[in-house]
């Protein structure tokens, strides 16, 4: 299906350089036929459509395998519980403002929870859990660029 909406979107592409063509035409002051222009203007409303339809049912599929990912992490070995209801997997998609953040916050339970290298029973990083670890690491870091930055300066910029 996602191939599909790609295929139809190289068509409308292909499309809007036909109708581009027809309006630089017609600024040069050349008059097509009506049924040109009716032609022309049935084919962009038929892509359009076709891209809309396909775009929803794309929207609704990903939706559906959304919910499915994030319902399936406790058989996955998630255990405590998941922070949000499976129900939450769907309906974060159309609660205004909450659409922002609660998506992203299911999103990362979802990889996290499924990663396979990840050992530790609940899975870390699940359920609110946070890494302790993670602003240690960014000082390091920091710290290992800047001294690499000045390891490497040429002599006459000191």
């Amino acid at each position: 299906m996602l191939f599909g909406f790609a295929g139809l979107c190289v068509v409308a592409v292909v499309s809007d350089a036909l109708e581009y063509a027809l309006l630089g035409r017609i600024a040069d002051g050349e008059r097509p036929s009506d049924a040109e222009i009716t032609f022309n203007d049935t084919r962009q409303a038929v892509i359009g459509l076709a891209q809309t339809g396909l775009q929803i049912a794309l929207y609704v599929a990903f939706i559906m395998w959304f919910y499915r990912a994030y319902s399936n992490l406790p058989r996955l070995g998630v255990t405590g519980g998941l922070r949000f209801g499976p129900g939450w997997a769907i309906g974060a998609w159309f609660v205004p403002f909450l659409n922002l953040v609660r998506p992203k916050a299911i999103a990362n339970d979802i990889w996290k929870g499924s990663d396979p290298r990840s050992t530790a029973p609940g899975r870390p990083g699940v359920a609110g859990r946070r890494d302790p670890g993670g602003p240690a690491r960014l000082v390091v870091v920091r710290l290992a660029d800047h001294f690499a930055r000045e390891q490497h300066r040429p002599a006459d910029q000191t």
